[in-house]
């Protein structure tokens, strides 16, 4: 009977979303005024009420509008749709993990085809398109669907959701941010603003604070709140950065992009590969919303404790046009959106609150409102808006969210209209089946998510943070997932190097005596250039390795590289694309239209785009049942060759058990590199100098400094030794062709220490072997070049649970062409971390890494190594 050791599960991880969903808001942000004191509630505008009850007559003559009230803005769209969500997607689909989402926005066709009574109110008065005064001029309500128009509202639909992959936040210009019907004009990305939490960056500068508290902090110049691995929040596109398709003319290329218009997105970087192993943890944050476009009634309400909720007078109708969103209130960083969740990671659910409340305007001592003062220590209108509760898979959750706002609910009236069974008459149904999200940072750390709501009337992201502990918090392993990237070397000039000395202050004893004249100098030149003529080439630094976690979801042989998800098992280039998502092939083709698979003793290697003979971006992979390594070839941002290096092991639905004795072989392949400079960038040896330093650092011809005693000079005669000691002292003072300028002995000088780099390619031909004991939990091993001699000797291994960790030393190895007895550089690197994974149920598969960084050739010598592995068991 053969006995296991406890079993490790793997659990299944999808990545945590960029979702963007971008969908326009015609609303213009207005700027406070100056405050004065009003009997009534401030900054009174009309609020939006979403949509009226059901009624029989919509308005619509449904015979000849084939796509009826509720329908997208596709004539293609199918009549058993009658709400126009359009969700042909299976559940796994709406809820699966990608490293982003984005949807661009709706926005209602205001063209006059589409909606002729656009520039009219009930009176028929004519208005100018965009100004948003359709509805003024009358007392009297319009209701939803009166007039002729056609497919006034714009729901938000699962298709409308595109993944984005990215490890890391991605620049704005890599969204491409379009729709069928807009396209995003990526020369005017310095326009956007971006509001939100964690750490975000705006192209036009603009702060990032959502709340009160975020005001504070960046006014005291701290951060504006502690996310350290999510952001979300909203994108603004201005004004005219969105153009129409198709369109013939600019007028009609801009039609209805007037107005700013937000993007709602959220994103998680460093998905936690370990998480609690048991516990309960409250988490507390923040959430977000978007809503869809329909075409709302005009209302005159207000709320007389915080005024009115959305923005100015010219925009009365919020959500008429292009959607709703927390920007566009009134003094938005005074209506606040908490969340609250509770992880149970022994039942592993997580259940959580997404709230709402005010900050009351400030009063005066009668009782009467001050314009645009709040106070930040009073809530009003608080309500519980959605409950969450998810179960959690790994380092993912999916679950639903329900709505708690009807009419009896005691908040803002925009709550009520927003988040309620009113937001959609027509499919009343304001919760979610489709919420989905992840946790991130070393131990999930923070969360985050996004939900879609039932009705397709709502779009939401939310984020928090693990309350902190001050014991540790005990983890399991979810998956095994490690990266980095390759070092880089750039050149350094003389001139920086002798910064360096000067800055450490080596060289001021001798400079001293320069400037006392009691260290003569041979060339006036010394005196504009301390340390020779100046060379930006002089030498190379090698640059620190830059750690790269691929973003992983426990399916082993799908990767993400620079805004698209492959699929490594792939056989040709028009099946790159992960299956579930067919847009991802047309995203690689359009991207890398020349692409190219093929298979090459037994590694894939997915060459993306050439230049010249060589692979400009590639993706050589080897993958295995439970694992895939490799690495990358690409331009680094600044038009660099370079590479990096991932492994990602752990299947979703698979757990890990190891055998509990015996001895075993495991064989496979590797790729890695070696960069050694065995000296810094500056030396005070003598010979050291002249064989490295810079040329103007030695005599051309032989030198004789002047003296003011004659007695001083040297005879020129060589055997002519008199009895004067003088003549002895003057000959000391000659200095010869080749020698050290007098102004340069004795100093710290830039040297150019020889860098070498050698690259061990993932080509089927580097070999991994290991030999693994299970009865002593031990384990040994070789990465060996393609010629069979041993690069990194792997030693002193240790087994714990279904992980390992050693220690790899580089002997001797010949950069040439290997351990033989020829000559040649020899690296030697010791000391070096091995850390990695075993996987299967009976431990069929190990994969891992090394890594070792240290020094930059120019502050001090450097050694760095790296590789990725993967290996099978033997069988017999």
């Amino acid at each position: 009977m053969s006995t296991v050791k406890v079993p490790h599960i793997f659990y299944q991880k999808r990545t945590l979303s960029l979702a963007i969903a971008s969908i326009f808001a015609a609303v213009v942000m207005t700027g406070c005024r100056s405050d004065d004191i009003s009997v009534n509630a401030p900054n009174v505008t009309q609020l939006p009420q979403g949509t009226v009850s059901p009624i029989p007559n919509t308005g619509h003559d449904n015979t000849n509008n084939t796509n009826n009230q509720g329908n997208n803005t596709d004539n293609s769209t199918s009549t058993t749709d009658p709400n126009g969500d359009n969700n042909q997607l299976t559940q796994a689909q709406k809820t699966a993990a990608a490293a982003g989402f984005f949807v661009m926005g709706k926005i209602r066709d205001t063209s006059e085809k589409n909606d002729p009574d656009y520039t009219k109110d009930l009176q028929g008065n004519v208005h100018t398109a965009g100004q948003g005064l359709q509805y003024l001029g009358t007392k009297e309500p319009r209701p939803d669907g009166t007039g002729t128009g056609k497919n006034l509202r714009q729901p938000i639909t699962a298709d409308d959701i595109t993944p984005l992959y990215f490890d890391k936040f991605p620049k704005i210009s890599d969204l491409h941010l379009e729709n069928s019907e807009h396209v995003f004009d990526a020369k005017k990305a310095n326009n956007i603003k971006i509001y939100g939490y964690g750490a975000l960056s705006s192209p036009a500068k603009n702060p990032t604070y959502m709340n009160y508290q975020q005001e504070q902090n960046i006014k005291n110049k701290k951060p504006g709140d502690d996310y350290q691995n999510i952001r979300f929040g909203y994108m603004e596109l201005r004004e005219l950065d969105l153009n129409k398709k198709g369109a013939d003319t600019q007028s009609d290329k801009n039609r209805a992009i007037i107005f700013t218009t937000p993007t709602l997105f959220y994103h998680g970087e460093n998905a936690s590969t370990h998480l609690p192993k048991a516990g309960k943890f409250d988490y507390e944050g923040n959430w977000l919303y978007l809503t869809d476009v329909k075409k709302r009634p005009f209302l005159d309400k207000t709320d007389d404790k915080v005024g009115t909720y959305f923005n100015s007078t010219r925009k009365s109708n919020e959500g008429d046009l292009v959607s709703a969103a927390h920007i566009y209130l009134n003094s938005f960083k005074y209506k606040h959106t908490p969340a609250t969740y509770s992880v149970d990671f022994d039942q592993n659910t997580l259940k959580g609150k997404l709230s709402y409340y005010d900050n009351p305007n400030k009063q005066t001592a009668d009782g009467r409102y001050i314009r645009s003062q709040f106070d930040t220590d009073k809530k009003v209108n608080e309500a519980d808006v959605y409950e969450i509760d998810a179960k959690i898979n790994g380092n993912r959750f999916t679950g639903t969210a329900k709505s708690l706002i009807d009419d009896n609910t005691n908040t803002a009236p925009f709550v009520k209209e927003l988040f309620s069974k009113k937001a959609n008459p027509n499919n009343p149904d304001p919760n979610s089946d489709t919420l989905e999200g992840g946790f991130y940072g070393e131990s999930g750390d923070e969360l985050a998510g996004k939900f879609l709501s039932n009705d397709n009337a709502t779009f939401v992201v939310f984020g928090g943070k693990r309350d902190k502990t001050t014991e540790p918090v005990a983890t399991k392993t979810v998956y095994f997932s490690t990266g980095f990237e390759k070092p880089s070397t750039s050149f350094v000039g003389n001139e920086e190097i002798g910064s360096i000395i000067d800055g450490k202050k080596l060289n001021d004893e001798v400079n001293n005596q320069i400037e006392d004249e009691t260290v003569p100098v041979s060339n006036k030149e010394y005196y504009e250039y301390n340390y020779g003529r100046p060379n930006k080439q002089f030498t190379k630094k090698i640059n620190a390795s830059v750690q790269k976690n691929p973003a992983y979801f426990g399916q082993h042989d799908k990767f993400y590289f620079n805004g698209n998800y492959y699929d490594l098992s792939a056989k040709e280039a028009n099946k790159l694309g992960v299956s579930q998502d067919t847009s991802t092939n047309k995203s690689i083709l359009a991207k890398y239209p020349d692409a190219k698979v093929s298979t090459d003793n037994k590694v894939t290697k997915i060459v993306l785009q050439q230049a010249k003979d060589k692979p400009y971006t590639a993706i050589h992979a080897k993958s295995y049942d439970h694992i895939s390594f490799g690495e990358v070839l690409y331009n680094d941002n600044k038009g660099n060759p370079t590479r990096s290096y991932f492994v990602q092991g752990g299947r979703a639905d698979a757990s890990t058990t190891l055998p509990s004795a015996g001895k075993f072989t495991y064989n496979g392949l590797w790729a890695g590199y070696l960069i050694q400079k065995n000296d810094k960038g500056y030396s005070k040896d003598e010979e050291t100098i002249k064989k490295k330093g810079h040329q103007d650092y030695l005599l051309t011809e032989d030198f004789t400094p002047e003296e003011d005693d004659d007695s001083l000079v040297a005879s020129a005669d060589p055997q002519d030794d008199g009895a004067d000691d003088a003549d002895d002292d003057g000959a000391d003072n000659v200095y010869q062709k080749g020698e050290i300028r007098p102004e340069f002995e004795n100093k710290y000088l830039p040297i150019n220490e020889p860098t070498h780099e050698k690259t061990f390619a993932l080509d089927g031909k580097n070999k991994a072997k290991f030999d693994v004991d299970f009865e002593t939990n031990s384990l040994t091993g070789h990465l060996n070049d393609g010629n069979g001699h041993s690069v990194f000797n792997i030693k002193d291994g240790k087994i714990d649970g279904t992980a390992f960790s050693a220690k790899a030393d580089v002997t001797n190895y010949r950069h040439e062409i290997g351990n033989n007895n020829s000559g040649g550089f020899l690296y030697n690197i010791t000391d070096i971390d091995v850390k990695g994974q075993f996987f299967g149920t009976n431990g069929e598969e190990l994969a891992g890494q090394l890594q070792y960084d240290k020094g930059d050739g120019i502050n001090d010598p450097a050694e760095k190594a790296g590789a990725v592995f993967g290996a099978v068991k033997e069988t017999k």
